[in-house]
């Protein structure tokens, strides 16, 4: 018959310094220090909580039962053939030692590992999108009503999916978060900011829920593939309006990696460009439109074959408000583009105007730039040369984005070795910035 060979000892830390009732952290301190001779690789086990009551079972069938308050520990030796239950009595910290040897182990999946450096609340959870796109499938049994489901194994999922041929899970790895709403307007797109785990068993969701301005009531969904989460939990979901979506379109790329511009956006400052000989009548709509400011002549500048100037609105706006106005003014004839202006550090104004910078893979072999140019309706403007080549690619309304969102764009297609607008600064404009990017790239 196996046999428990139970040994009290006396507290390994001096009584007189121990509060009537031994905290978690002093239990922990008397169990490492008794472990702090040991030679052999071990994990400390702890069962969260005082526990009233306990019982420690042998293979056999023997029964330990402990029925006091006290803390209880079990410590996993590396070559897993023996272990022990260290039990801290909480009233005094004494100290109970079980010699678990050939003992089954306890479940300890979900016990405290005692010594593990706590975590700095909130991290950032990687996720990534699950898509049924390509495939028959679709999601049912949802309520829309700002809900999050947790889901580990394809039993659970297949509750929610309606069809058989879904993309495929490793469910003893990750796990599935479907999160789904409701809308009073139509939606344009959706956007997951984050997610952010808070503790130990609390998660936040942060989505953008892009809407157009038609009312329409909507339904959406959207699921993530994070790793393995506990099904008990607590994740809510906090939406976004649309103003952060506009916002979160303002980048551009650095070193690939994406620099966001949305914090420094002008909310009273445009920039407009036209033709050079026609600038009378330009002046001329703006004023009538009564959206801006009287046009100053200081802020007239030329980008071949553009001029462009800085005008200011009578009002602030938001981005989306911004976007609103610019799709107006660039319904005229007489306006070439329309880009937002930013403010760094509250001194030194920032735009982009028609141009952005590309630098090809091969200098011999410049089929990709001219495909995607004139894919994109943008022109090969100039170039700048080097112990290489920088090729001038130039934006305007009728291209397929501004001279922004092109430069991310010829960036994203991964076909170029770097893509980036060419920034203008005030008060020193007009100085480009090739520079930047010829040190950032080179």
């Amino acid at each position: 018959m196996k046999k428990l060979f139970l040994l009290m000892i006396a507290s390994l830390i001096c009584l007189t310094t121990i509060s009537a009732q031994v905290s978690q952290e002093e239990a922990d301190q008397i169990v490492i220090d008794r472990m702090s001779n040991e030679t052999s690789d071990f994990i400390i086990y702890a069962k969260d909580g005082v526990q009233t009551t306990f019982e420690v079972i042998t293979a056999s069938g023997e029964t330990l039962e402990l029925n006091y308050p006290c803390w209880v520990y079990y410590v996993n030796f590396a070559d897993e053939t023996n272990g022990k239950y260290l039990i801290v009595k909480e009233n005094n910290g004494n100290l109970l030692e079980v010699n678990a040897k050939n003992d089954e182990v306890p479940d300890v999946e979900c016990w405290r590992i005692v010594g593990e450096e706590e975590p700095e609340y909130p991290i950032d959870i990687s996720f990534t999108k699950y898509s049924l796109s390509g495939t028959s499938c679709q999601w049912v049994n949802l309520n829309y009503d700002e809900e999050l489901i947790i889901i580990n194994s394809d039993e659970e999922l297949e509750n929610y999916i309606d069809c058989t041929d879904y993309p495929e899970i490793d469910f003893s790895q990750y796990t599935l978060l479907l999160a789904s709403g409701k809308t009073d307007y139509e939606i344009l797109k959706l956007i997951v900011k984050n997610l952010m785990q808070l503790s130990e068993n609390e998660y936040e969701l942060n989505i953008a829920v892009c809407l157009y301005e038609t009312v329409s009531i909507e339904e959406w969904s959207i699921a993530l593939i994070v790793n393995k989460i506990n099904a008990e939990s607590q994740i809510i979901i906090q939406t976004e309006d649309v103003e952060w979506c506009c916002k979160d379109e303002l980048y551009y790329y650095s070193d690939n990696e994406m620099v966001f511009l949305g914090e420094f956006l002008m909310n009273d400052c445009l920039l407009i460009g036209y033709e050079d000989y026609i600038q009378e009548e330009v002046i001329n709509y703006i004023n009538q439109t009564n959206l801006f400011e009287p046009v100053n002549s200081s802020f007239i500048f030329s980008s071949n074959p553009y001029k462009m100037l800085l005008v200011n609105t009578k009002e602030q706006y938001t981005c989306f408000q911004l976007k609103e106005i610019i799709k107006m003014l660039e319904q005229s004839d007489l306006v070439a583009f329309v880009n937002f202006t930013y403010k760094l550090f509250n001194i030194e104004i920032m735009f982009c105007a028609d141009e952005f910078i590309v630098r090809v893979k091969d200098e011999n072999d410049l089929a990709d730039l001219h495909t995607v140019v004139q894919e994109t309706n943008t022109w090969i403007k100039g170039e700048i040369q080097l112990s290489y080549t920088l090729y001038i690619i130039s934006a305007d309304k009728n291209s397929n984005g501004d001279a922004l969102q092109m430069a991310n764009y010829f960036h994203e297609t991964e076909k170029f070795k770097w893509a980036a607008p060419n920034f203008w600064h005030l008060p020193e404009w007009p100085i480009n910035v090739y520079s930047d990017f010829i040190n950032l790239r080179n």
